[in-house]
């Protein structure tokens, strides 16, 4: 069902939602593999379907640039780290994409390495895009998580990080959810993106998806509504169990 820039689909069960989720990568990697590259940008809690759907892609991998709405400040090899998360399933099934993720420099305090991840970016835009001059970057497809809480990359609900409007890319040193120190995209910049895609998965999430998805229910404030509220095009892919409280809505 779509209204305005949602579109919401609904599938049975894991399998299809990472069939559609990958059809709908390699849809708009074909639209905007005519750039120098393109960028896609992936949040952490949806690893698994991802790196199970970029199995399913025929694509020049070469020509992907790959970086992350949000980071932990861990090591690259710890199991809270989103790059680890990544190469766990990447580094034997498609090395080539993984060798093009533009990495979080974890080793640097969190204000200096959001720092030097907003300039990284900046300096993506430039070599790879042909843009040095953008008050907010182009993000061909981001891919994001939900969490039961509603929220998304490390924006959580009622945190400062969620007035900010001038950055690209904020520290965040008091996370709710550990670890406490992390670097994310703002809204503006996830705003900014091309097409925003949540795949999800689990009846976990059902309550949190009512409350974002059905009007009146209270989550007009939660980072993943404000999100979807803004942003140019959301696509929703979600089984049966997550939208199971969904039905009479959609």
């Amino acid at each position: 069902m779509s209204a305005k820039n949602r579109q919401v689909c609904i599938f049975a069960d894991e399998v299809e939602v990472i069939n559609y989720l990958a059809s709908t990568i390699q849809q708009s990697a074909n639209e905007v593999l005519q750039e120098p590259a393109v960028c896609f940008f992936i949040g952490g809690s949806a690893a698994k379907l991802v790196c199970e759907a970029v199995t399913k892609i025929q694509s020049d991998w070469s020509r992907w640039r790959v970086a992350f709405c949000d980071e932990r400040l861990v090591p690259s090899t710890h199991e809270e780290s989103t790059y680890a998360a990544y190469a766990k399933y990447l580094q034997n099934s498609n090395p080539t994409l993984l060798n093009n993720f533009i990495k979080v420099d974890t080793s640097l305090p969190v204000d200096e390495a959001a720092r030097d991840y907003e300039q990284k970016l900046h300096s993506l835009m430039s070599s790879e895009k042909g843009c040095s001059d953008l008050k907010w970057p182009h993000f061909d497809i981001l891919v994001l998580g939900v969490g039961e809480d509603g929220h998304t990359a490390s924006l959580f609900p009622s945190h400062p990080l969620l007035d900010e409007a001038s950055k690209w890319v904020a520290p965040i040193s008091d996370s709710p959810k550990p670890p406490p120190s992390r670097v994310t995209l703002t809204l503006p910049a996830i705003w900014a993106a091309g097409k925003c895609i949540f795949p999800v998965i689990g009846g976990g999430k059902a309550d949190i998806l009512k409350r974002i998805l059905c009007p009146g229910d209270g989550g007009e404030n939660l980072p993943v509504h404000r999100v979807m509220q803004s942003s140019k095009n959301t696509l929703w892919i979600l089984d049966s169990k997550s939208a199971e409280k969904l039905e009479e809505f959609f």
